[in-house]
């Protein structure tokens, strides 16, 4: 992939084959986001700590607390941890420990740095995100690890999650995961494994292609749903960590505050990297017309069904059909011979019709109407709205085809 920056369009296991187009935004280094071991609730609080006995060294505040020499650090990390710590101190004035929550707003996220651990975390964050989604049905996005959570949820403030924090009652955390756990995304590929598991769908099926909504509604109630949300629930949640929490904050033993953003709100997996430059506009029309050009076409006489075949950079000119010297010649890739005879040889008018206009095209605009078919998703009617523009220009011809291949790729699971 030259090191560059892509994005994937479409993805076809039955193929084994990935679309991907090139962008010009920068890309992040590869890392894994799937399932994570989680990070124990005690390691996160020890950092918590950690992160107070920073605190408390660098005069941001008072307490006993455990001494920077205990921990086993080296001068780089130790130093790290101190300018990380003070940048984040200096931007907001309250720093996140085992003791201390923090809300704040960055970019349109809104960002919660709590120390307690992945599973913990993750319940918070399903919290936050089902209540928040309560104004206008939106379940927004969320982005959890074992320090912080960033939500992206439309209706949902700064301010309204201090009050969630302060206000919620402990014994009602249950329940509310029960209720709607069940309407969210998490639990969506669980049902599919335990699904599997026992027997309901085959072994090599394709998550992608099962009806997630169908099979949700057909057994929630059954034991399906039910192992889904005991798999969930003990591998990515801790209910019981989460309403020691909110004990704690109420009790005042955990103090929760809004503060502006700052340096520990940012995750490390989301550290920018940058790799080389994207695929210029010019770059991209050359690869594109390099595989057009290198394309097989096929030309079948509508007159007398003779055929031609030949890659297209050698079809300067559409010449006659060399054996009855008909000029309405269909054209396909030499890969879709066998559809279109299947579709010159069928009675049904809306077929023959667009075979009549393809051959209209390649008659009137000869090679550029070649390589416009010979784009992946291209047909007829999409040929027929590139070639209106004046004839010519070819950087405007393989930009059109192009953005008609992006849009073809993305819309190709919806016409399966």
């Amino acid at each position: 992939m030259a090191g560059r920056t892509w994005q994937i369009v479409d993805a076809d296991p039955d193929q084994e084959e990935i679309l991907v187009i090139p962008i010009k935004d920068s890309g992040e280094v590869p890392v894994w986001s799937g399932e994570l071991p989680p990070v124990p609730m005690e390691i996160a609080m020890e950092v918590g700590k950690l992160r107070r006995s920073i605190a408390v060294a660098i005069g941001a505040m008072e307490g006993d607390v455990r001494d920077l020499s205990d921990y086993p650090l080296s001068d780089e990390a130790r130093n790290h941890l101190i300018s990380t710590v003070t940048e984040h101190y200096d931007s907001s004035g309250i720093i996140p420990d085992d003791k201390t929550v923090t809300v704040s707003e960055s970019d349109g996220a809104i960002i919660v740095n709590t120390c307690r651990g992945s599973r913990v975390n993750e319940t918070l964050g399903h919290f936050l995100q089902a209540m928040g989604s309560l104004k206008d049905g939106k379940m927004g996005r969320s982005t959890i690890d074992a320090y912080r959570i960033s939500l992206q949820v439309p209706s949902l403030t700064p301010s309204e999650v201090v009050s969630l924090l302060s206000g919620t009652s402990p014994s009602s955390i249950p329940s509310i995961m029960w209720m709607t756990i069940p309407n969210g995304r998490a639990i969506r590929w669980r049902v599919v494994q335990v699904a599997r598991k026992m027997g309901i769908l085959e072994k090599g099926t394709d998550p992608r292609k099962v009806n997630l909504e169908g099979l949700m509604q057909r057994y929630r109630g059954t034991p399906v749903i039910e192992e889904s949300l005991e798999k969930l629930f003990h591998e990515r949640m801790d209910i019981e960590g989460t309403q020691d929490l909110l004990r704690d904050i109420k009790n005042g033993d955990v103090r929760v505050h809004q503060t502006p953003p700052g340096r520990l709100g940012r995750s490390p997996r989301a550290e920018m990297d940058l790799l080389l430059p994207a695929w210029s506009d010019t770059e991209i029309r050359e690869r594109l017309e390099t595989r057009l050009l290198n394309e097989r076409a096929v030309l079948v006489c509508l007159n007398c069904g003779g055929k031609r075949r030949r890659r297209v950079e050698r079809i300067g000119v559409v010449e006659p059909c060399s054996s009855c010297g008909g000029t309405m010649q269909a054209c396909a890739p030499e890969r879709m011979e066998k559809m279109l005879l299947e579709r010159i040889g069928s009675t049904d008018q809306k077929v023959s019709g667009r075979v009549q206009r393809n051959a209209e095209l390649v008659k009137t605009h000869g090679q550029d109407a070649i390589l416009c078919l010979m784009g992946r998703g291209v047909g007829e009617d999409t040929a027929t709205r590139i070639l209106r523009g004046p004839p010519g220009d070819r950087v405007r011809l393989l930009r059109a085809i192009h953005n008609a291949e992006l849009q073809y790729a993305r819309t190709r699971p919806f016409w399966r």
